[in-house]
């Protein structure tokens, strides 16, 4: 027990470069602005979070303490707490007191949220957890004006804590497999008629565009779609194998030596952004897709991050 707590604590005491959660910052911050932008530009935030009497669709009963110690689920209420939440995620993606935007974004978002328990989705719990791990990472030390004032006093930037980076990680496979798994009907799972895509991309609820005229001359497509979408879900968890393959890399054997080699962290993200990528270029999903993938950064280690912008800054020049 001792030496299962001692390997704890030595996970937890991991340092490295801030790059790669920098990244997962800036990418949250557009993310949570992105969201709000959503809601006030279709005007959801008047149907869900607002109570009957001021426009909405159901009582409400005044919403968290936040929401109701400013006087309720009113439109003078909820109009500029969205305002201010979007500005927390424009300081978030800057880097400008980076803690403090988000967990400021993460309190004025938690309440919008909760107004409506009827209201809710996956990508409002993604967002919300990521927000409160940088709280605790200090993700503004580089690629931001926190960093840049920094610097400008003469601090060096210092190596942050790896642990919010890998709870990132955790997060997402967390995510995948838990949602592949309850594809448990027959259109999604192997050996059954795999028509979940299809029938998805008829149904007006979720379809960007009326494909009806073309679905029929595409079903093998669909059908390709609905197997890959199923199987990249359920095998996340071969991310967390990967992943400690690289880590204990010293210790050989062949399956961890091609592990290593094919990098599957590079195959499982670029699968990841095609699937995203097609999923919010034919369904009406709101920010969902850009959201998850304000993860993916965390794939990689801050030191891997760093030099990767260092070539990529060098190519730039030469």
């Amino acid at each position: 027990m001792k030496r299962l707590w001692a390997l704890w604590l030595q996970f937890l005491e991991i340092r490295e470069p801030a790059e790669a959660l920098a990244l997962c910052r800036i990418l949250a911050g557009i993310g949570l602005m992105a969201s709000v932008s959503f809601a006030w530009h279709h005007e959801t935030w008047r149907m869900l979070w607002l109570d009957v009497a001021q426009g909405g669709y159901r009582s409400l009963d005044g919403g968290p303490w936040l929401i109701q110690l400013l006087g309720g689920p009113r439109p003078e209420v909820v109009g500029p707490v969205l305002g201010l939440t979007f500005f927390c995620g424009a300081g978030l993606a800057a880097g400008f007191h980076s803690r403090w935007s988000a967990g400021l974004g993460l309190l004025l978002f938690n309440s919008l949220i909760r107004i409506n328990p009827h209201d809710g989705s996956a990508y409002d719990s993604l967002l919300t957890n990521q927000l409160l791990l940088l709280i605790w990472a200090d993700a503004g030390a580089v690629l931001s004006v926190d960093g840049w004032l920094r610097r400008r006093k003469g601090a060096v930037p210092t190596e942050i804590f790896a642990w919010p980076r890998h709870v990132m990680i955790f997060q997402l496979v967390i995510c995948y497999a838990s949602t592949g798994l309850q594809k448990l009907g027959a259109d999604w799972l192997p050996g059954g008629d795999l028509e979940a895509v299809h029938y998805i991309l008829q149904d007006p609820f979720w379809r960007r565009w009326d494909l009806d005229r073309w679905l029929p001359g595409v079903h093998g497509l669909t059908r390709l779609a609905t197997a890959f979408t199923w199987w990249f879900e359920v095998l996340a968890p071969l991310l967390l194998v990967s992943l400690w393959f690289r880590a204990t890399a010293e210790r050989g054997g062949w399956l961890r030596t091609w592990s290593n080699r094919i990098d599957y962290r590079l195959w499982f993200a670029v699968a990841g952004i095609a699937l995203h990528l097609g999923l919010h270029l034919l369904m009406r999903i709101g920010p969902f897709s850009w959201i998850i993938l304000s993860y993916y950064p965390a794939l990689w280690s801050g030191r891997e991050v760093q030099r990767g912008i260092e070539r990529c800054w060098k190519g730039s020049r030469a």
